[in-house]
């Protein structure tokens, strides 16, 4: 039954984020979701589900994000972009955004070229499951 409700409430989320949202006309990265215990952390490394930002000098990312707590409490989940190794002369840095709402998007704005992955980490006081996308 979570799995459907997790499935139903993806399918309506990503139909909130593309009525009207000009940030669909950036190029879409796949859905990427998880299930962490409290204080649990993932982070997306290569030959799995790669999330890569690379080859623009200066970009801006958009993460478009759905989580959701078992017993409805607040959920507060940290989202870093962390570079794995920087192209030329930048200067690659590690960028964090945190929210507390059910849903809703984080800006990281100026990242400079290099080859990031993503690493998500529940702060909740209980188990969080939830879902993606990035936009760039």
């Amino acid at each position: 039954m979570k799995k459907i409700l997790g499935a139903a409430m993806s399918f309506i989320f990503v139909f909130m984020l593309i009525g009207g949202n000009d940030v669909f006309a950036k190029e879409t990265s796949e859905n990427f979701s998880f299930s962490l215990e409290q204080g649990g952390s993932f982070k997306w490394m290569p030959g799995m589900n790669d999330l890569y930002l690379f080859d623009h000098p200066v970009n801006d990312v958009t993460i478009g994000a759905m989580q959701y707590t078992r017993d409805g409490s607040e959920v507060k989940v940290m989202y870093e972009l962390i570079p794995l190794s920087p192209l030329g002369k930048s200067s690659a840095r590690t960028l964090t955004g945190m929210y507390a709402k059910e849903q809703g998007k984080l800006y990281f704005n100026n990242i400079q070229r290099g080859i990031y992955v993503m690493k998500v980490t529940n702060l909740s006081q209980g188990p969080v499951s939830g879902n993606f996308y990035a936009f760039y």
